[in-house]
């Protein structure tokens, strides 16, 4: 018996769709999680490195996007922290060099646009 993989593709694709809001929905409840629990200095308790570690670690595309655009928002209003976040990635062995080259690109990325708005 033949698979044909296009045929595959295009069910697995039209299933994350459809998955796609029940996902967002069970992230943005653990964002919530995370947001009450992360009160403190430590990195255990730093909300910008535990959003950091997500979007490293996100298994689904869809969970590495929903961490980085929530990471995105906070540094946006915490730009001090894009420094630190860049460091703490780095540091971040037990994921892919790609994941964490691919974060550490779309922060440096970020603080060029937010520095590019502020002198507009």
């Amino acid at each position: 018996m033949e698979i044909d993989l296009r045929r595959q593709e295009e069910l697995l694709r039209e299933y994350a769709e459809a998955e796609r809001p029940v996902w967002v929905l069970g992230l943005e409840a653990e964002y919530a999680t995370l947001v009450a629990e992360c009160i403190g200095t430590s990195p255990e308790n730093d909300l910008t490195f535990q959003l950091g570690d997500r979007a490293a670690f996100g298994g689904l595309i869809v969970q590495r996007v929903f961490w980085k655009d929530k990471l995105k928002v906070l540094l946006e209003k915490q730009r001090d922290r894009f420094t630190a976040v860049c460091s703490h990635v780095r540091r971040l062995f037990e994921t892919t060099w790609e994941n964490r080259f691919a974060l550490i690109s779309k922060l440096v990325a970020w603080e060029c646009q937010l520095a590019r708005c502020m002198n507009v």
